[in-house]
């Protein structure tokens, strides 16, 4: 595994590739607040991953969307006190933790940016919020109209991004940024073939976004099978074909279609309910998830809540401690919002 990927969600599509010298680790709603605290888990989890691998060639890091398409409105919406997010010494601390991983000589390092929101219609990110579990529908509800425009969304990605940039250029980190390519120019709305049906999914497309970073990642389409593309049109005809039946069983209607349906018919065709066999791996590896529940779908077919979160953790802390290799326990929380906070922490 010479060539890793850590990241939130959102790093789950370089598993696609499925190559022996690529491993990705997604770790859920991680934060780059998280990252630049000293103790934080993730933080030490991938510093031990790496210094036990001083074979890396390449380590690139997917983190920073849970901060500002999340953590943002929580910050100002969910806590008790009120504040503003400091994307600044956010974006700081977390290169500076880029910048210090333990790894051989020649290593490369890369900071990913922040993706684009996906959000078309500025009144479903209350909506999305919530079906999310960040805010209550009350918690929402207060949202300023201006701060849910997607020019303020954004702008935000934008504000966050430069920091990042000037710090990996500070610090000898690489940095990769797929937002002009993935939003239309005038408008700044997600462009269709990375948009997902779900009209609350925060999450890209997949197959259509990995074809950009073939581009941008050479090292990345070395590893790719003859055929790749195709496999990845048959990915994504399954997966639209089993997002398409997950709301027919919730008795939701799908409000819009993905290009590809038009250009090659209707999606689920026997051929590509047959293969896929890059997304279904990926899907079922280590760090990839498992089911269409990998893409942490919002909205309509909803990932799971806030609260389902904070009974985990504290089933983990009842639980006895954990063996040799095993995850550091978090200590049981006081209050609600103590727990709250540290799942954005």
């Amino acid at each position: 595994e010479a060539y890793c990927f850590f990241g939130d969600s959102f790093v789950r599509l370089f598993g696609l590739v499925r190559h022996p010298e690529v491993s990705v680790q997604a770790f859920k709603g991680a934060t780059c607040r998280g990252l630049g605290k000293e103790g934080n888990e993730n933080r030490l989890d991938i510093t031990r991953r790496l210094a036990a691998k001083p074979e890396t060639k390449v380590a690139i890091f997917t983190f920073g969307n849970v901060d500002v398409h999340f953590s943002y409105y929580y910050s100002l919406h969910g806590k008790a006190v009120p504040q503003r997010i400091d994307f600044e010494s956010i974006a700081r601390d977390y290169v500076d933790f880029v910048a210090s991983l333990p790894g051989g000589e020649g290593m490369r390092r890369g900071v990913v940016a922040a993706y684009p929101s996906s959000l078309v219609d500025d009144d479903k990110v209350p909506q999305c919020l919530s079906c999310y579990g960040i805010l209550t529908e009350e918690q929402a509800a207060t949202i300023p109209a201006q701060d849910c425009k997607l020019t303020a969304r954004q702008g935000r990605v934008r504000e966050f991004n430069a920091h990042l940039a000037r710090f990996c250029g500070e610090r000898g980190v690489e940095y990769f940024d797929l937002f002009d390519e993935l939003v239309e120019p005038d408008t700044l709305i997600l462009k269709k073939e990375y948009l997902d049906i779900s009209e609350l999914n925060i999450h890209v497309i997949w197959e259509t976004t990995l074809l950009l970073w073939l581009q941008r990642l050479p090292f990345l389409k070395e590893r790719t099978r003859p055929g790749f593309e195709a496999e990845l049109q048959a990915s994504l005809s399954k997966y639209i074909q089993e997002k398409k039946h997950e709301f027919a069983g919730k008795e939701l209607t799908v409000a819009r279609a993905h290009p590809s349906e038009a250009r090659h018919g209707q999606c689920g065709d026997s051929d590509a309910s047959r293969s896929a066999p890059a997304a279904k791996a990926a899907r079922r590896g280590a760090g990839a998830g498992g089911g269409n529940a990998a893409r942490a779908q919002g909205g309509e077919v909803k990932v799971r809540s806030l609260a389902e979160l904070l009974e985990e953790k504290r089933r983990k802390a009842a639980a006895p401690a954990a063996g040799a290799g095993g995850d550091p326990l978090a200590p049981p929380q006081q209050s609600l919002h103590t727990e709250q906070d540290a799942l954005f922490d």
